[in-house]
């Protein structure tokens, strides 16, 4: 089941600058974010399934379930 995930913020710079800077971001959800990031589109938005994002990047689907929990928790991103 596709999600649907806009990028917050004015523009990606921001959210890439906070990403380099967060140390307490796991590799798996700095992964889904650049994933997600490099999908994204002039909206701001991004649709790829978690499906989708666990095969781009060899990880389990639950891995990347819990990541874009994580990056909603701290704002990175919106899901729906």
């Amino acid at each position: 089941m596709p999600v649907t995930i806009s990028i917050l913020a004015n523009g990606l710079w921001p959210i890439i600058n906070r990403l380099f800077r967060e140390n307490e971001l796991s590799p798996h959800e700095r992964l889904v974010l650049l994933n997600i990031i490099s999908r994204t589109g002039r909206n701001g938005g991004a649709f790829p399934s978690q499906e989708r994002i666990a095969s781009d990047l060899n990880i389990s689907l639950s891995s990347v379930k819990r990541a874009i929990s994580t990056l909603g928790e701290r704002e990175f991103i919106t899901a729906r």
